[in-house]
């Protein structure tokens, strides 16, 4: 999600996430690294990982009612379906 929303992501998330990364990376390479450890790593940037989430999906929130803004503006018109072929 980094790369695909690189624009709307601020540096410092993106610093922080790559530092998180990191850990990861240090904690699995580590012999005798226990579970809790990586745990602990991995849950850390998951943390910061749902503030990419967060971004994109208001990004993605603001689209779509500026995209419903535009489609509601021209006139409404009600109508009916009728089926000239059902068979009676």
């Amino acid at each position: 999600q980094m790369r695909e929303h690189d624009a709307r992501i601020p540096d410092d998330l993106k610093k922080k996430i790559n530092t998180r990364i990191g850990a990861v990376k240090d904690v699995l390479s580590k012999e005798g690294a226990s579970a809790a450890e990586i745990k602990q790593a991995t849950e850390e940037l998951a943390l910061e990982a749902q503030e990419i989430g967060k971004i994109v999906y208001e990004s993605a929130q603001k689209r779509t009612s500026s995209a419903d803004n535009k489609e509601t503006k021209g006139d409404v018109v009600d109508a009916e379906v009728v089926d000239d072929f059902k068979q009676q």
